[in-house]
């Protein structure tokens, strides 16, 4: 129970940047490629810079609207830090944190806005503790110049390109639309999901090692539930405990998956994007490890392809996954 409690803290950051505006520059010219690292908790890190200097370890966090450091970092640097200078909404709580409107972090050609949230990213003395997050405003700073945006979970990589080759441009053809219930939050990665044949809506979280549901879903599921045999640790050190419900078939994104573990909690994450409502899943890392997302910039749209490996019954053909889009 202890590992469990570890391996997900990082529970407590993913979608906390859903309250602070942000805006996506083009960064300067760099790679535009970087390759990612699988942590000891399943989750995806990036080799990045914070102001030039560097380098830190930053988890790969779709689930945040903005990327962060942690605290421990920049009491070693000279970034200036104002208290109470961002309103953040986590999985299970709201409140002010610290942050920085003179902070980047860099990771190859992908680069934060300059608004730096500060946490405190060690939680109950665990050693699988990260320097930052990378979060949506640095994986979408591209998108002005790079019409896709690939995240190969299967590689690991992060690549953005002006364009696709003409043939696996033709191929994809799962495209999805990414919605916004709310506007006031157009950065999320929101598409639907069908879960044991009941619709909802998925938001694409690679900050968190396992996938959470609302219970609008597990309702409509007529799913019983199970003891909690995991506890999520938010970020305020607040100690959640998350039933369990046996394992549906998913699609998402035209893809398929035959068996996952299914957590069931109302996470305040869901508020703020309009998904309290009706059944949606925060999807984490359980799902999306073994997959390769292309997020179309221009069009608002996004698909999946199946990494090499992948298990279950998939729309796409493996020779057109992974290393075709590298």
């Amino acid at each position: 129970m202890r590992r469990l409690k570890r391996i997900l803290s990082l529970l407590a950051v993913s979608m906390m940047g859903a309250l602070a505006a942000c805006q996506a520059n083009a960064p300067s010219n760099t790679s535009n490629s970087i390759l990612m690292e699988v942590s000891e908790n399943g989750l995806f890190e990036v080799m990045a810079e914070l102001n030039g200097e560097g380098p830190y370890r930053l988890v790969v966090d779709t689930g945040s609207e903005l990327s962060a450091i942690d605290k421990r970092v920049v009491s070693g640097t000279d970034l200036p830090v104002t208290q109470d200078a961002f309103s953040v909404f986590g999985l299970f709580s709201i409140h002010n944190v610290a942050g920085s409107h003179d902070g980047r972090v860099r990771a190859g050609g992908f680069e934060s806005s300059g608004k730096l949230l500060v946490l405190n990213m060690a939680q109950q003395g665990t050693s699988i503790s990260p320097d930052g997050i990378l979060g949506l405003d640095a994986l979408m700073s591209n998108r002005e110049t790079h019409r896709y945006i690939i995240m190969d979970f299967s590689a690991p990589r992060l690549t953005a390109r002006p364009v696709l080759e003409h043939r696996m441009r033709r191929e994809i053809t799962n495209w999805t639309d990414i919605e916004t219930p709310n506007p006031d939050f157009p950065s999320f990665l929101i598409f639907d999901v069908t879960i044991g044949g009941v619709r909802g809506k998925a938001i694409l979280d690679s900050g968190l090692t396992y996938s959470v549901m609302n219970q609008h879903f597990a309702d409509a599921l007529e799913a019983r539930s199970r003891a909690s045999f995991m506890d999520l640790v938010d970020v305020n050190g607040e100690v959640i405990a998350p039933v369990a419900i046996p394992s549906k078939p998913i699609t998402a994104m035209g893809l398929n998956w035959d068996r996952t573990r299914l957590l069931v909690h109302d996470a305040e994450a869901f508020t703020p994007l309009g998904l309290d409502g009706e059944p949606a899943i925060l999807m984490g890392a359980d799902l999306i490890s073994n997959i390769l997302i292309v997020v179309d910039t221009r069009r608002n749209h996004i698909a999946a392809l199946p990494g090499p490996g992948s298990g279950g019954a998939v729309t796409m053909r493996l020779e057109y996954s992974a290393g075709r889009l590298n």
